[in-house]
């Protein structure tokens, strides 16, 4: 049997190659012999995945950038909308497909607490630069301006600080407890002094958290010090964004609802991202009036048992009433 022939019946198995590149030759000899009662070597197996992962999946992978203008003219064609938030998260994470990039994202927090994804975009690497480009687009579609009344969790303070100087900036605290570790390995005691400085809700609490952490270990005090405790401690934490969030949480659980669709080409990557966004948002919004009838119908039905044990009651009282007259 002949590359050229293995090669064509090897199409037959690219969504299984594409959704796992891990999908053993074993299997391959054996569906292509179930499917075409073909006897094939697993040699010419691992040879013929190779060129479905070489060539064939990776024109598809370079064949979506072709077609990214088309996708964005589609998009706009439909028109965009952007929720009212008064905080953001943004972090960034690895495509796990054969394209090379990454994808960063924004997401925050709807009234019921729960993820809200806002924006999101595909760079070559995590740098400055992209992350002053991908901010600077929020600053556009938010109209925040300097940032003043706005809150934003990340770890990417020099990007934040350029674009939006008057911004409150709130660093990943457990970003920071894990640089810290690495620092000072092997301090079980520094964990617990760590969170009591995260926790502090006021700044006398602040103040003696610090001095205990200084009594503890000078070096990760400064430490501390070093990584401006201000920015991931509640007793700093501005109230216009009504969240007290000392962690950037919501962006490694979006990351993580998203991972599958990290896999795909580009444009079915943005496209279920998408798609992905708008259901949560449905089902979410058709969840929250559900349980807005559910309660109206509920104060109905108690206002209606309620009323009608009133009646019942008054009806009581006037036959009792009127029974005592007749007897007097």
């Amino acid at each position: 049997m002949s590359i050229l022939v293995l090669k064509t019946a090897i199409a037959g198995f690219l969504n299984d190659i594409r959704n796992d590149p891990n999908f053993r030759p074993k299997c391959i000899q054996e569906q292509i012999q179930d499917r075409y009662n073909l006897v094939v070597t697993g040699d010419k197996c691992r040879k013929a995945k190779k060129i479905a992962l070489d060539i064939i999946i990776q024109s598809e992978f370079e064949e979506q950038y072709a077609r990214i203008k088309d996708y964005e003219l589609h998009i706009l064609e439909r028109g965009l909308s952007i929720v009212g938030q008064s905080s953001a998260y943004i972090d960034g994470c690895f495509l796990k497909s054969t394209t090379k990039g990454q994808l960063l994202a924004a997401v925050g927090r709807d009234a019921n607490n729960q993820i809200f994804p806002i924006a999101w975009a595909v760079v070559n690497v995590e740098e400055t630069e992209s992350w002053v480009w991908f901010i600077q687009l929020l600053k556009k579609d938010f109209n925040l301006k300097n940032g003043d009344g706005f809150t934003l969790v990340s770890d990417r303070q020099k990007a934040v600080h350029q674009e939006l100087p008057k911004v409150e900036h709130r660093m990943c605290a457990r970003h920071v407890y894990g640089n810290l570790k690495k620092d000072f390995p092997k301090q079980p005691k520094m964990t617990k002094l760590f969170w009591h400085l995260v926790e502090s809700h006021n700044k006398g609490d602040y103040g003696i958290s610090l001095a205990n952490i200084k009594d503890f270990n000078v070096d990760v005090y400064d430490g501390v010090m070093k990584r401006n405790p201000e920015t991931f401690s509640r007793a700093y934490f501005k109230t216009t964004s009504t969240c007290e969030d000392a962690l950037n949480n919501f962006s490694e659980s979006y990351n993580s609802a998203i991972e599958k669709a990290r896999a795909l080409p580009l444009v079915e990557m943005l496209e279920t991202i998408r798609r992905q966004a708008m259901l949560r948002i449905d089902i979410r919004k058709n969840a929250r009036a559900l349980k807005l009838v559910r309660s109206l119908l509920l104060k109905s039905f108690t206002e209606n048992i309620v009323g009608s044990i009133l009646d019942q009651r008054d009806s009581l009282k006037l036959k009792r009433s009127q029974s005592h007259i007749k007897s007097t």
